[in-house]
């Protein structure tokens, strides 16, 4: 009991809460609204709770540097990444296992260890990828961070990220060659860039810097306010993506991608806002259900693919069009969420075990290893004696 009320429980729930997105963001992807024409009620209905669910990697990004800001370079630091691959590789194992034996896909030995070294075996690892360079740059980062003199130099480094990750998302989307753009956005997807945009896949060291300066200066926004932005945003922001798509299908523009002006923005606000909630009033079997979601929450992430695979075609088949399956967004997604939550309990036991198993080989060889040495040394004394 001490350790759950000693225990931040807005950071568990912030966890809880970007898993829950990931699955959200999977549901617009398996229903196939991507390839729906945007027009009508539903579509723009569809369109903000795609462009509030886009926060889920966002938020983790922004935990970490929240989290590791004072994290150092020294052998216990890199030991934290263990935990992370034993994750990755007991999901990457099982994800591979279901698409053998639920789709009948031929795989070999070594296809198996290829796909898991690709990042492809569970197909929702693209983040590990991503999170193990991060993860290896982050001592470095956190060097720089403390090396800044003042609140001042912090936020110029934050705002030449911005420049560099963010701002070409917003100034690099439009066609000035093409009559009738912006009558039409659809017509081209062919843009003049006004900015270099060479520097944006390094966006997860924005958001990092964004969560280490919000802990260091203990951000806060009064929440009737923080809450006003929010909604504003996503309406202002949903407007705009269905405006650019529509009477056309999805067109993946760097507009909506994750280091997007509209994710940075929504992303921080409601990070702000779930870090301020007053969750410590909360009853102990609440706070314990958040604590175990949230250790659960990688495993959630990256096995939720078989569940996705298992469900979504039932859906398919018993709903008439992509727009009908907005019906069943919230019970769909809650439900996934939940199979995928005993699926992740599931890969954490068969962790457990795998982790005594090893303990007891460790245990054998040890003895042998002692026992053997010990002969050795009776031996030696019984030579010198004769």
């Amino acid at each position: 009991m001490k350790d759950v009320n000693k225990r931040n429980i807005n950071i568990d729930f912030i966890r809880v809460v970007a898993v829950f997105f990931v699955i959200s963001v999977h549901f617009f992807m398996n229903v196939n609204y991507y390839g729906e024409i945007f027009a009508g009620k539903r579509m723009f209905i569809f369109t903000c709770l795609r462009t509030l669910s886009m926060v889920c990697v966002p938020l983790f990004l922004l935990l970490t540097g929240y989290l590791m800001k004072d994290k150092t370079l020294s052998k216990k630091y890199y030991k934290g990444i263990i935990n992370i691959l034993e994750i990755f590789l007991l999901s990457s194992i099982l994800c591979i296992l279901f698409n053998m034996y639920h789709f009948d896909v031929e795989i070999t030995l070594k296809s198996a260890v290829l796909s898991i070294l690709d990042y492809t075996g569970g197909p929702y690892s693209w983040y590990i990828e991503m999170y193990i360079g991060l993860f290896l740059l982050i001592p470095f980062l956190n060097i720089i961070w403390k090396n800044l003199e003042s609140k001042k130099q912090k936020k110029i480094l934050i705002i030449t990220l911005i420049i560099l990750t963010v701002l070409p998302t917003l100034f690099n989307i439009y066609d000035w060659k093409t009559p009738g753009f912006f009558l039409n956005p659809t017509l081209s997807t062919t843009y003049q860039p006004l900015l270099p945009k060479w520097w944006i896949n390094i966006y997860p060291i924005t958001y990092y810097f964004i969560g280490s300066y919000i802990n260091e200066y203990n951000v806060k926004i009064d929440k009737n306010k923080n809450l006003f932005l929010l909604f504003l945003f996503i309406l202002i922001f949903s407007i705009f993506n269905f405006y650019r798509n529509y009477n056309h299908s999805f067109d993946y523009g760097i507009y909506t991608s994750w280091n997007s002006f509209e994710n940075v923005i929504i992303s921080v606000l409601v990070f702000i806002f779930l870090l301020n909630l007053k969750l410590t009033k909360l009853n102990l079997f609440f706070k314990k259900i958040i604590i175990k979601i949230a250790e659960l929450s990688l495993g959630t992430y990256l096995l939720s693919y078989i569940a996705d695979k298992l469900f979504y075609p039932i859906l398919l088949e018993n709903v008439e069009s992509v727009k009908l399956t907005l019906n069943y967004f919230l019970p769909f997604v809650i439900f996934i969420f939940i199979y995928s939550n005993l699926l992740s309990y599931i890969l954490f036991i068969l962790i457990k075990i795998y982790k005594k198993i090893i303990l007891i080989i460790y245990s054998m060889f040890k003895k042998i290893f002692k026992t053997f040495k010990i002969k050795s040394k009776y031996f030696l004394i019984k030579e010198k004696v004769r």
